[in-house]
């Protein structure tokens, strides 16, 4: 019933000395705040996708291309192979580099994927499992050669992943979030290489 009378009033009404003053409120962030404790929620704040900097991979390098352009559907095969047989030798010296031969393979029998891993230290081939893709068998054998880095780490200086899948490299090369464990164990791997 106030409420009408209030809503229905035409005049202004007087106010004392004492009521003109504004009522000091809290600021925003800190009203939510006081609300989520009286309703007893956590305010622990907990980060659902942490990033990753950058410079966090100061010695991984990328590289997709070959010495010179070509276009894969008007080259040759034998000209393909050559020219990515003297861009690894020409960029990556077997003096200077363990070359770490990668890749990812798919049964279309009975759709097992499969990783293979090739290099002078170390050579084994895994099974993914079944209902995998060829980019699970990539992803999978880079990790593994990664892991056998760590083993290894008085057996090179320098080391070279050769891997034939653009979306494999990308995947953990990138500073995105990552979907597939896989490439996260990639990620970490590199990153205690890089210690």
């Amino acid at each position: 019933m106030t409420k009408r009378k209030a809503l229905t009033q035409t005049t202004w009404t007087t106010k004392t000395s004492d009521q003109q003053h504004l009522k000091t409120q809290l600021p925003p962030l800190n009203a939510v705040h006081s609300q989520l404790q009286q309703l007893e929620i956590p305010t622990n704040v907990e980060h659902i996708c942490p990033t990753i900097a950058p410079m966090e991979y100061q010695s991984f390098h990328t590289n997709l291309s070959l010495l010179s352009e070509v276009k894969k559907n008007n080259t040759p095969t034998t000209a393909l192979q050559q020219l990515a047989l003297a861009t690894i030798n020409e960029r990556y010296p077997p003096e200077e580099y363990l070359r770490i031969y990668i890749d990812g393979s798919l049964s279309k029998t009975d759709g097992k994927a499969g990783a293979g891993i090739y290099s002078e230290q170390f050579s084994y081939y895994i099974s993914t499992g079944s209902n995998k893709t060829n980019f699970d068998g990539e992803t999978t054998a880079i990790t593994k050669a990664l892991h056998q880095l760590i083993l290894r780490p008085t057996a090179f200086k320098k080391a070279v992943l050769l891997v034939d899948s653009k979306a494999a490299i990308q995947a953990v090369a990138s500073n995105k979030q990552a979907t597939l464990q896989i490439v996260n164990e990639a990620r970490k791997t590199i990153k205690l290489l890089n210690r």
